[in-house]
């Protein structure tokens, strides 16, 4: 991140006031970042390098300023994300809600990330956490700073199909062969991968499914389920013991979380594709 964009947002007055507090949880969870501190962390490092006995200058010295590059370079990474995460504030954020371990966690898991897609995956996961306190568990942080920006992608390419079922997410993978999935660059081994950083769960022999209890005794509802706004209306009372297939995959709770910041878009042809599939299950 560049020095001007760090000192842009220096001045407070001219933020929200969730940004405000957001700066402020920050800054006493792991120092400040909104700051000219580029100047004033190279002045002291000046210092202390001159401190050193000049005629132990070499190796020392050498490895001081080695060390003082690798803070300066993780300092621009948690200010580059904290900046981009001020605009994806709600109006009604609670930052001060944020537990301060949390946020020191946080910046230690995503202090060496430098690529700038992934920041802004760092950056939806805080401003996520400072708008809705308890959004995002531990365990998901850690997982998302083992990530590659690949694995991201990755993951991204699997929430393209993914379909709202009453209110949950699910990944609708029914098979892998199938040419929707293959030419969309998801496979069995990008699932198995997708697995192993504990997003999804994977049932590899027979299906995961959701069965439908009746409510009371009326007449049974169409099930709405939902993919990136176009609805689809499953007639319950043709599925075999009320049982609705939903292919081998499921998301794990840190896959939910992290669907929910995922910027996935539609696949072409999907949406039919999983009508053509369930019509003929109601059809048998």
């Amino acid at each position: 991140m560049s020095e001007e964009k760090a000192i842009s947002v220096t001045d407070l007055s001219g933020l929200s006031k969730p940004a405000t507090v957001l700066i402020k949880k920050i800054s006493g969870a792991v120092g400040k970042v909104y700051e000219p501190t580029h100047v004033k962390r190279m002045a002291k490092a000046n210092a202390a390098a001159a401190m050193i006995d000049v005629q132990s200058e070499g190796l020392r010295r050498r490895a001081l300023e080695r060390l003082i590059q690798e803070e300066e370079r993780k300092q621009e990474n948690m200010e580059s994300v904290a900046a981009k995460s001020i605009p994806l504030l709600n109006e009604d954020a609670d930052p001060e809600a944020m537990e301060d371990d949390w946020v020191s966690h946080f910046f230690e898991k995503m202090r060496n990330t430098s690529n700038e897609s992934m920041q802004d995956v760092w950056a939806r996961i805080l401003a996520g956490e400072a708008n809705a306190p308890g959004t995002f568990d531990k365990r998901t942080v850690n997982i998302m700073g083992d990530m590659s920006s690949q694995d991201a992608k990755m993951f991204v390419d699997l929430c393209r199909f993914s379909w709202l079922v009453g209110q949950d997410p699910v990944p609708l993978i029914f098979s892998t062969s199938d040419e929707i999935y293959v030419k969309n660059s998801l496979g069995f081994r990008e699932i198995m991968h997708l697995e192993s950083l504990d997003l999804v769960r994977l049932e590899g022999l027979a299906n995961f499914s959701i069965t439908l209890q009746p409510r009371d005794n009326s007449v049974d509802v169409p099930l709405k389920i939902c993919y990136f706004g176009d609805e689809l209306l499953i007639d319950v009372s043709k599925l075999q013991d009320r049982t609705l297939n939903c292919g081998k995959v499921l998301f794990t709770r840190s896959g939910l979380q992290l669907r929910e910041i995922c910027e996935a878009s539609p696949v072409d042809g999907f949406y039919d594709y999983v009508a053509s599939r369930w019509a003929s299950i109601q059809a048998d």
